[in-house]
């Protein structure tokens, strides 16, 4: 087993499809400072950022609501959602619970 802590964009093209899991926390493109990378894009950028994971095995832990707006249309539909809830407003665990229904369906 090899683990790997790099920007996939590095080695991505050296990973074989069926041996790996990608597990990712990408930024969530709220406009967090960081030093090398934009964290504010467009809509359209920040789902192209998803395509390279196509045909990996992969976690990704982001917003139900973000997995379905920039992952399912490049990943399709997820097999299974985990999701745990931290302090939340009404209206965003509602948000979330009815977003949750939509993995696997």
């Amino acid at each position: 087993m090899n683990i790997f802590n790099k920007d996939y964009r590095n080695i991505i093209t050296q990973l074989n499809k069926e041996n790996t899991l990608i597990v990712t926390d990408p930024p969530y493109n709220v406009g967090w400072k960081y030093d090398t990378y934009k964290d504010k894009v467009s809509d359209e950028d920040y789902t192209n950022l998803f395509k390279p994971f196509k045909g990996f095995k992969l976690v990704v832990i982001h917003y139900i609501e973000d997995i379905i707006k920039y992952v399912v249309p490049v990943m399709g539909v997820p097999t299974k959602c985990v999701q745990w809830v931290y302090f939340l407003t009404l209206a965003q665990a509602l948000s979330s619970i009815l977003a949750d229904r939509f993995c696997g369906m």
